[in-house]
């Protein structure tokens, strides 16, 4: 059994398409996106089985 890893905001933005950490969580705020969890006691982070299905459940648009 594979244990899932956390991902703090840097990893989690970078392995979403590169946007800005802050973004995760003003998305998280607004409802788009994942919110995180508490990985310690100043901590927060993101299951990385959580973010493959957000990802996996996006849209896909073609680029302009």
């Amino acid at each position: 059994m594979d244990l899932p890893r956390y991902l703090r905001a840097p990893e989690a933005a970078r392995l979403v398409g590169g946007v800005h950490p802050n973004t995760l969580f003003r998305w998280a705020d607004e409802g788009l996106f994942p919110k995180p969890v508490m990985i310690g006691p100043n901590t927060r982070g993101w299951r990385d089985d959580v973010l493959m299905k957000w990802m996996k459940s996006r849209p896909v648009k073609e680029a302009a």
